[in-house]
Order: C-alpha cells, then structure tokens, then sequence
C-alpha cells in the first residue's frame, strides 16, 4: 500500500511503485529483447555505426519506428520518406496520450516530458491495466519505473544484437523473429476492451494485409492511419463508449 505522509507520498512508497512498476513490464520486456537484438543485428548488417545503432535506441526508443527505418535505409529511400514514415507509425502515441491524460494532468511539465518519452506500446499495456485497477498518488513513479526498465533493456539488447551481429543468421535459425510478433498480440487482446478499439485492430489488419507488396513499406504506413482514422471517429460515437465484452 502507499505510504501517505502529511497528503504526500513517502520516499517509501515512490521506491516501491516504481520497482512495482518495472516489475509488471518484466513479461512484455522478455518479449522486446529478442526485437532489440534483431534490431542491432540488423543495424550492424547494413553497416551502421554502433553510435548511430544506440542512438536510434536511446533518443528515439521506438521498435517499431526503428525497424521502418531501418527497412527503408536498406532501400535506399529518401530522407523525407524515411521521416515521414516514422512520424506516421508514431500517430498511435497520440491516442495512447489522449487515453492517459486525464491521469497525469496534475503533473508537472518535467514528469510529463519523461513519461511521454518512455510511453512504448508495452508501457502503455502495463499502465492501462494500472490506471484501471490500482492507481494511486504513486502512479507517476510505476509509469516511471515501467518505462524506465523498458528503455534500459532495450538499450542492452540493441547492444548485444549490434555487438553479435556477425552471428545474425543462427540468432535468426532460432527463431526470435517471433518473439515480438507474440508479444504484441498479446498486447492487443489485452487492450480489446472497446468496439473503437477493435475496429482500428480489424482495419489495420486488413489494410495491412492488402498493401504487404506496395513499395517502401507503404502499406505500413497506410494501415496506420486507416487503423487510427477508424477507432478515432468510432470513439466520437456514443455508443463506442461500452465496454467490449467477448
């Protein structure tokens, strides 16, 4: 339980949301690892520098973004295409804000810098269910310690994947190419608790499914924003307000 000192919270109680915090990200960070290393295999193919490799990871930290780009150097495609590009795959973040605003208005503007530089698909998984069942005067110290221990593992398996990536073909052998693929699905079902939001699931999907052989990734690019367009304006409607029950 929290500790409470005189309407503040104690030194205690913030140490113990924020390793609660980094302990619940644990399963969902198992599953980034294997990404993170992929991603610095494949940065060290295409013969990045490990400066540039840990730079995407430490000041961007976006696997999904990182891996577009990284799909886009390798075909040599414009800058501006390569940015843009990005921008779009990170649209997602504003609804996972907008989702998470009304908890962390009362903020500072510092806390809110850092927790919206460490909200990942997976810190905002951990921090929805938080939000729903258990928050508290610490909540900002679990979402810190979430996003903290995401960031720091990613960094160490970006490293190690940079660092091994010479032995890239049997790292792939074995399959954790997966890994990722699983956890986010994982992710999705957890957050399918609204028609908005199985709507944008179902015409992302679909989207992407139908633009897997446009060129440049496009096809990416495209279910993003069908994806997001969709569960925004079936938010708007009343009825989208009901909880998804299955």
């Amino acid at each position: 339980m929290t500790t409470i000192k005189n309407g503040q919270s104690t030194r205690d109680g913030r140490l113990n949301s924020y390793l609660q915090g980094a302990m619940a990200t644990i399963p969902l960070i198992i599953g980034a690892i294997p990404f993170g290393i992929i991603f610095g295999a494949i940065a060290f193919d295409l013969e990045l520098s490990i400066y540039t490799t840990l730079a995407m990871s430490v000041f961007v930290f976006a696997g999904s973004a990182q891996f577009v780009a990284l799909g886009l150097i390798a075909t040599a495609s414009p800058a501006l295409l390569i940015t843009g590009t990005v921008i779009v795959v990170n649209l997602r973040h504003l609804f996972y804000s907008a989702t998470l605003a009304p908890h962390l208005e009362k903020l500072p503007l510092h806390w809110k810098a850092v927790l919206s530089f460490s909200l990942t698909d997976e810190v905002f998984a951990v921090m929805s269910r938080h939000y729903d069942n258990q928050s508290t005067v610490n909540s900002h110290w679990y979402f810190l310690g979430s996003g903290s221990a995401m960031w720091i593992f990613w960094n160490i398996s970006t490293i190690t994947g940079y660092l091994s990536g010479a032995s890239f073909p049997v790292m792939y052998d074995m399959g954790l190419e997966v890994a990722m693929p699983i956890t986010f699905a994982c992710m999705v079902v957890l957050m399918l608790n609204n028609t908005a939001t199985v709507a944008a699931v179902f015409v992302s999907a679909i989207t992407a499914w139908l633009g897997k052989d446009l060129p440049y990734q496009t096809g990416l690019l495209i279910a993003t924003i069908a994806g997001i367009t969709t569960g925004y304006l079936i938010s708007k409607m009343p009825q989208a307000r009901e909880k998804h029950t299955c």
